[in-house]
């Protein structure tokens, strides 16, 4: 599949369960961005598997998620998520419990932990629907070539001793990343 390129915004929704899945968008040729007014290439994570997740205050932390962004102007990255309050919810398979569904005693958290491969002190803020910035006022990737800029976000789920397994369903949230240029 071609590079995500916009003038605008570029978005793409994770889910995020025991099982984290997410629309790939392969930047073949950031070159192009050269030539192009407003160019905006964004490269997004791949599915990640929670696996078992643990009770106890620290959390369960996820593997680093990469996101590659090319740009030959200002830019940013948000999160966002799919439920208001950002706790993880019964998920059928096909659509979340209407009917007293279980859902996670803690908001599933988020934070940037790498930008070009340099360690960021971890600053977990709880997901919601309302956007977060990862990172903002950016500079354009193409100085001269172009070249993508490497960012890392890492969740953090914790588990009460309270939360009950969800049985033959999953828990399940979808985080969308919106990459754009001008924030």
């Amino acid at each position: 599949m071609p590079p995500r390129r916009s003038g605008a915004t570029v978005a793409s929704a994770l889910v995020l369960a025991v099982v984290l899945a997410a629309m790939v968008w392969p930047a073949e040729a950031p070159a192009a961005c050269l030539a192009t007014p407003a160019c905006l290439e964004v490269t997004f994570p791949p599915d990640f598997a929670w696996g078992q997740l643990d009770p106890g205050p620290a959390g369960n932390e996820s593997a680093e998620q990469m996101v590659a962004v090319t740009s030959n102007e200002l830019w940013g990255l948000r999160v966002a998520s799919d439920l208001a309050d950002g706790r993880m919810t019964e998920w059928t398979g096909g659509a979340y419990v209407v009917s007293t569904p279980k859902i996670l005693s803690h908001p599933l958290r988020w934070s940037l932990s790498s930008i070009d491969t340099v360690g960021q002190p971890p600053a977990y803020q709880a997901m919601s629907s309302a956007p977060g910035s990862v990172i903002s006022g950016q500079p354009s990737t193409c100085p001269g070539a172009c070249a993508s800029a490497q960012i890392g976000v890492r969740y953090r789920q914790p588990i009460s001793f309270t939360d009950v397994p969800a049985g033959a369903n999953t828990y399940r949230i979808q985080v969308t990343y919106d990459a754009a240029q001008g924030f």
